[in-house]
């Protein structure tokens, strides 16, 4: 198996060592898509004309260029719009949601993907919406999984998907879709201080994937990745609380930070990628001494078969908040900026994991960046260049925080072992 890159024409992207899309064996990787040209900002086609401003929804005609982009790439990746298995939706803004849906269920008339929404700032000013997406070759046998024993989403999305060797689950929150909050992760108003809003959510959301996975024939010890949202990074400790009672061992690799969900009411969301019951392939949990390791319940790195999943990494040590190696010298400020340092820093760390788990950066598919300030991206941007000879699928959106203070991004990785 190798790592193929996707370049269909006429498809706007942002280069800087940025590919539209990913392929390797049963799976594509698309890099987020929003809607600009990337020599504009927002593209003509993308735009509301003047003249009707109140004919059109802006959130619905970005989606539709969105989406039109989306089914060229993964049509010059050898398969179709229809074979999507997961989306994650980015927004500055759930008010306008409803129209992106719209055209969503034009596009997913039946077996629509796994989904996460997250509200968070995007790249481009004057995009509404970006679209991260992982979908699948037709001979992968996609295969939409939904459960009754689990509250059904109002949305169009699956709870799970199946493809190839993985499961891809939707984003869970401690909703039932009937009444907002479900009774059992709500606390008693009557006893505020007798409860924990945050360990009751996050216990009826693990609850609520262990039922998932159970109705695709899996189960928690089988998840080899996770993202998790938070409102509140201040709620991160009770969350933390609940994750190791749920995951006592081998934890999967795990990215946390901080969001707007679309419910309201709601403190947490995690999504998942599972090993699938017929997948053959075995999990093993990447700890190496030769990078920071985390002391969170997370691993360092999951592999499973010639996938490798890697934890977010940070420019911590886990000692300190900010690791040595990547401070500025406050005697020297102008000599490297802050995204430079950090960047350096997270990328050396996980080319270390990698090559403990038998791969490196040039074999990565997919990266997620997740930066508490944008003003930092350009210099990131060239550090990764520096540091990922091949382009990677990738996806950059702002989050207003992140677990450890000071650390001003988060990446992660999916790499292969290739042959």
């Amino acid at each position: 198996m190798r790592k193929e890159i996707v370049q269909p024409d006429g498809v706007p992207g942002p280069g800087v060592g940025i590919a539209p899309a990913v392929r390797a064996g049963p799976l594509v990787f698309l890099s987020g898509q929003d809607a600009s040209d990337y020599k504009t900002g927002v593209a003509a086609e993308a735009r509301v004309p003047e003249g009707v401003p109140h004919h059109l929804n802006p959130m619905s005609v970005q989606s539709e260029y969105v989406f039109r982009n989306i089914a060229a790439i993964i049509e010059a990746a050898g398969s179709s719009i229809e074979h999507i298995v997961k989306v994650e939706s980015y927004t500055p803004s759930f008010d306008e949601f409803s129209g992106h849906l719209t055209v969503r269920r034009r596009y997913f008339p039946k077996d629509p993907p796994a989904s996460t929404a997250i509200e968070c700032g995007l790249v481009v000013p004057g995009c509404r919406v970006e679209i991260d997406a992982i979908g699948a070759l037709p001979g992968a046998s996609k295969t939409v999984i939904n459960t009754d024993l689990a509250p059904r989403p109002l949305a169009p999305y699956s709870q799970a998907v199946k493809a190839g060797p993985f499961l891809f689950l939707a984003g869970v929150l401690a909703s039932d879709f009937r009444t907002g909050v479900a009774p059992e992760a709500r606390s008693n108003p009557d006893f505020p201080w007798f409860d924990s809003p945050i360990r009751r959510q996050t216990a009826y959301v693990l609850k609520t994937i262990v039922t998932i996975l159970e109705a695709c024939g899996s189960s928690l010890e089988q998840v080899v990745k996770a993202h998790v949202i938070l409102t509140d990074m201040r709620d991160f400790y009770g969350f933390e609380e609940v994750w190791r009672r749920f995951f006592p061992k081998d934890p999967p690799a795990r990215s946390t930070f901080q969001g707007g969900l679309i419910n309201p009411g709601m403190l947490v969301e995690v999504d998942v990628i599972a090993l699938a019951p017929d997948s053959g392939l075995r999990k093993e949990v990447i700890r190496t001494s030769r990078a920071p390791v985390p002391t969170l319940c997370e691993s360092q790195a999951v592999i499973a078969g010639p996938w490798v999943f890697t934890g977010g990494q940070m420019a911590t040590d886990w000692k300190n908040a900010i690791a040595p190696e990547a401070r500025i010298d406050p005697n020297f400020p102008r000599y490297r900026s802050r995204g430079t340092a950090q960047t350096d820093y997270i990328l050396k760390n996980m080319q270390t994991i990698l090559e403990v788990a038998g791969t490196s950066l040039d074999h990565v598919l997919k990266l997620w960046a997740f930066h508490t300030d944008l003003a930092d991206l350009a210099d990131s941007l060239e550090v990764r260049r520096m540091a990922l000879a091949q382009p990677v699928a990738a996806t950059t959106v702002h989050s207003s925080a992140l677990p450890v203070p000071g650390c001003s991004v988060l990446m992660e990785a999916i790499a292969l072992i290739a042959d």
